[in-house]
C-alpha cells in the first residue's frame, strides 16, 4: 500500500523514522509493502499525510508532516492509520427497517440496566444562538443490536420526554461528549436528565495529550470506522445548518453516531477499567459531568445596562487610539491588517518575523516606534474585549436573561475545564465585563477562591519542609515573607518589609509584582531568559531573585529536577501523575520538543491536582446550595461561583468555605488549604 505526501523530497527525516517506528507498532504482516509517494495519481494510496492538494480519493487521512514531528502520540496515529490502510474500513452497513426503525410513537420498553448510547441533532448556529434555541431534529437510541431514531415531528412531544426520562432513570445511557447532549435535551423537553458514561471522556482520561476526541476521528482511528457523515455534511455547505438536511440521510446520520459511540464504549471501557487510578479518575470526572450539566442548566443573569456602558467606553476607545494610529500612519491606516502594520514598520525600516504582542513588545524596548506600538497594542486589547467579550455575552443571552455557557471536560490537556457560549473562563477582571455578570433580583454572588491553591499543591508534592511551613496558620503572606529570603540583608525580618511597605507602597507593589511572576514563570516552567523577557528585566535581576527563591526552598528545586528528568523515562512515570490519576505521559519527545516537554510536565502536575481539588469542592456545594435556595452558576479554575437569596448568604458562604478546604485533605494532609468566600452584586465584585 501507499502512503501520499505533499512532497517526498521535504519529508523531514524524523517523520519518515516515526513512520516506521509505527509499522512496527501497527503490527502489519512481515513483508507488507508500504511505499510514500507524491503523485496524486498513483494506485493503492490507503493514506494521506494530512491534506495532500490535488488528490480527490478516499484514502484515510492521517497527521500532516509538520504535526508528525510535533504531536507526541504521532506514533500511535501513525500505527492506527496503516492498520485502517491495510485492514480497510468497517462499514456496519445498518440498514432502515432491519437494523433499526424511525419510532411512530409506540411504546418503547427498555429493559433495565441496559447499555443504550444516545445521540441528538438539533438545529440552527449552535455557535452563535442562545442555548438550546434550536429544536431537536432527531434522537437516536442504539442497544448494541438494534435503534431507533425519534424524529423531528415527535423529538419534542411530551411521549419523547417521558421515554428519555424513563430511559436514563432505568438504563446505562451513553454519550459522546454528553455534556451537550443532556442539557440541550432537558431544556427543550422540559424535564432533566443525566447521562452514565461518556465515550469521549473515557478517551480523554486514556490519552489526555492526544489532542483531538471528536467521534468520528476517534471511531475511524480506534475502529477503523468507514466515513458515515459525508452524504449527510454536503447539505452544510455555505454555512447552511442541520435542518438544511434531508431527513432521511440525517436520520441515518444519526443512527450512525449513535451505533458508533457504543461501539467505543465497548472498545474503550475495558481499558479504562485496565488501571485503578485510571478508573477512579474517569469516575471523578463523570461525577464532574453532572455538575457541569447544572451549571449550564443554571445560567449566569446579565446586565444589559453594564454592557451598553462597558460597549460605550471600549467603542470610545477604539476610536481614540484609531485616531492616533492615523495620525502616525496615515488616515487609511486599519489596524485589524496584518499586511498593512507590515508595510507601516518596513516604511520606518523596521522588520520583525510577527507582529504579535511579544514582538511588538520587543520592539519598543528597543526604542522603535513605541507610540505607535502603544496605541496598537491598546487597540486590540479594547477592540478584543468588544469582539469576544461584550458582543459575544450579548448575542448570547437568552429570554430568561441570562447566559448558559457550556463547559468542556476535555479543555485542555492538564484537565482544566474550558468553556464556550461565552468563554466565561478567560474573562479577565481587568476588562470590566465581569460587571455585567450580575445577581439575580434578591440574590447575591458569592465566590469562593482558593488562596495560592497551586503553590500549596506544589508544596506538598515536592515535600519541601520550609514551604510547607510557609503555609501552616498564622504564617506571613507567602510573598511578603519571601522578600526576607530574596533580599535578607534589606528586610531582615518580616517586620522590616512590613515597614518598607508602609514607607514605600509603590517599589514595594513592583518588587512583589516582580517575585510573583519568578514564582509563577517557575511553576510553569519558564526559564530566567523567558521570565527576564516577560518582565522587561535584566537578566541578571531575574537570575538573582529564581536563585535567592530556589535557594530557600530546596525541596522545591529537587522536585523540579526529578520532574524534568522523569520526562521521556517510562520507570518514572510516577513524577507526571496526579493523585487523582491524571497523567502526563507523550509516546514520543522530540530533541526540538524537549526542553518544552518537560516545562509542560512541571506544569501539568500541580495544575492538574489543583484544579480536580477545586472540581471535587464543587461536587459537594452542588449537591448543597439547594437547602440555601441557591444554585451553581460558574467554575472558574480555582474559584466556585453561587447565586443565592440574600436571607441565606451566610450560611451558604460558611458551606462553601467548609466544603472546598476539606477538599483537598482527600489528597494532602500537611499543607491547609485556605478558601474565603466573599460576596458582592456581580462577579467583578467579587
Amino acid at each position: 500500500m501507499k502512503i501520499l505526501t505533499t512532497d517526498c523530497g521535504k519529508l523531514p527525516v524524523l517523520a519518515q523514522v516515526l513512520l516506521k517506528r509505527a509499522r512496527v507498532v501497527s503490527g502489519l504482516p512481515e513483508g507488507t509493502h508500504v511505499e510514500i509517494t507524491d503523485d496524486v495519481n498513483d494506485k493503492d494510496i490507503k493514506v494521506t499525510l494530512g491534506t495532500v492538494k490535488g488528490y480527490k480519493g478516499d484514502a484515510y487521512k492521517t497527521l500532516s508532516p509538520k504535526q508528525i514531528v510535533s504531536n507526541p502520540q504521532s506514533v500511535l496515529f501513525l500505527a492506527q492509520a496503516l492498520q485502517y490502510g491495510y485492514l480497510g474500513p468497517v462499514d456496519p452497513g445498518l440498514e432502515l427497517g432491519k437494523d433499526w426503525v424511525i419510532w411512530e410513537g409506540q411504546d418503547i420498553t427498555f429493559k433495565p440496566g441496559t447499555v443504550i448510547a444516545l445521540d441528538i441533532e438539533s438545529a440552527g448556529d449552535i455557535d452563535n444562538d442562545t442555548f438550546a434555541a434550536g429544536r431537536i431534529l432527531s434522537i437516536a437510541l442504539w442497544n448494541g443490536k438494534f435503534g431507533v431514531v425519534i424524529p423531528e415531528e415527535l423529538a419534542e412531544t411530551d411521549k419523547a420526554a417521558e421515554a428519555i426520562k424513563r430511559l436514563c432513570d432505568t438504563c446505562t445511557v451513553v454519550c459522546h461528549n454528553g455534556t451537550f447532549d443532556m442539557p440541550y435535551l432537558s431544556k427543550r423537553l422540559g424535564i432533566n436528565v443525566y447521562h452514565h458514561e461518556d465515550t469521549l471522556l473515557m478517551h480523554f482520561v486514556l490519552d489526555n495529550l492526544a489532542g483531538e476526541h471528536g467521534l468520528k476521528p476517534l471511531a475511524r482511528r480506534w475502529l477503523r470506522a468507514a466515513d458515515w457523515d459525508s452524504e449527510a455534511k454536503k447539505y452544510l455547505k455555505h454555512n447552511a445548518h442541520f435542518e438544511n438536511i434531508p431527513r432521511e440521510k440525517l436520520y441515518k446520520y444519526n443512527i450512525y453516531d449513535s451505533y458508533w459511540t457504543h461501539r467505543l464504549y465497548e472498545y474503550f471501557k475495558p481499558m479504562v477499567e485496565k488501571a485503578q487510578q485510571v478508573l477512579n479518575f474517569y469516575k471523578h470526572r463523570m461525577r464532574v459531568t453532572c455538575v457541569l450539566h447544572d451549571v449550564q442548566m443554571n445560567g449566569v443573569e446579565v446586565s444589559l445596562d453594564a454592557l451598553d456602558e462597558l460597549e460605550e467606553k471600549y467603542k470610545h476607545q477604539c476610536d481614540e487610539y484609531l485616531a492616533v494610529l492615523r495620525s502616525i500612519a496615515g488616515e487609511d491606516f486599519n489596524p485589524q491588517s496584518p499586511k498593512q502594520i507590515e508595510v507601516f514598520f518596513k516604511s520606518r525600516g523596521v522588520s520583525s518575523p510577527s507582529y504579535d504582542a511579544k514582538h511588538l513588545k520587543k520592539l519598543k524596548r528597543e526604542g522603535k516606534e513605541p507610540e505607535f506600538i502603544d496605541a496598537l497594542l491598546a487597540y486590540r486589547y479594547a477592540a478584543k474585549v468588544l469582539g469576544s467579550y461584550i458582543v459575544n455575552v450579548r448575542q448570547k443571552r437568552g429570554k430568561d436573561r441570562r447566559v448558559h455557557p457550556h463547559y468542556l471536560p476535555h479543555g485542555a490537556k492538564t484537565g482544566r475545564l474550558s468553556a464556550k457560549g461565552p468563554a466565561i473562563q478567560t474573562m479577565g477582571r481587568d476588562s470590566g465585563i465581569k460587571r455585567a455578570l450580575v445577581a439575580a433580583p434578591g440574590c447575591k454572588i458569592i465566590s469562593c477562591d482558593y488562596s495560592q491553591a497551586e503553590l500549596r499543591t506544589v508544596a506538598e508534592l515536592a515535600d519541601d519542609t520550609a514551604m510547607i511551613a510557609a503555609f501552616q496558620p498564622g504564617a506571613p503572606d507567602f510573598f511578603d515573607d519571601l522578600m526576607t529570603k530574596i533580599w535578607p540583608e534589606e528586610f531582615p525580618t518580616i517586620e522590616a518589609y512590613e515597614a518598607f511597605k508602609h514607607e514605600q507602597p509603590k517599589t514595594a507593589k513592583n518588587r512583589r509584582a516582580l517575585v510573583k511572576s519568578v514564582v509563577y514563570g517557575l511553576n510553569y516552567g519558564r526559564g530566567i531568559r523567558a521570565i527576564a523577557t516577560e518582565l522587561e528585566k535584566p537578566y541578571e535581576e531575574a537570575e538573582y531573585v529564581v536563585n535567592q527563591y530556589l535557594g530557600a526552598y530546596s525541596g522545591l528545586r529537587d522536585w523540579q529536577q526529578k520532574v524534568r528528568h522523569s520526562v521521556g523515562r517510562k520507570e518514572e512515570d510516577h513524577m507526571r501523575q496526579t493523585k487523582f490519576g491524571m497523567r502526563y505521559n507523550p509516546l514520543f519527545i522530540s530533541d526540538a520538543d524537549y526542553t518544552s516537554t518537560q516545562n509542560e510536565a512541571l506544569a501539568f502536575v500541580p495544575q492538574s491536582t489543583a484544579n480536580d481539588i477545586c472540581l471535587n469542592a464543587a461536587i459537594k456545594i452542588n449537591e448543597q446550595v439547594g437547602q440555601y435556595g441557591a444554585k451553581l452558576i460558574g467554575l472558574v479554575h480555582d474559584a466556585t461561583y453561587v447565586e443565592c437569596p440574600e436571607e441565606t448568604i451566610e450560611e451558604c458562604s460558611k458551606m462553601m468555605e467548609y466544603e472546598m478546604a476539606k477538599a483537598a485533605t482527600l489528597v494532602f494532609n500537611r499543607v491547609p488549604f485556605a478558601a474565603e468566600a466573599e460576596v458582592g452584586n456581580n462577579w467583578e465584585e467579587v
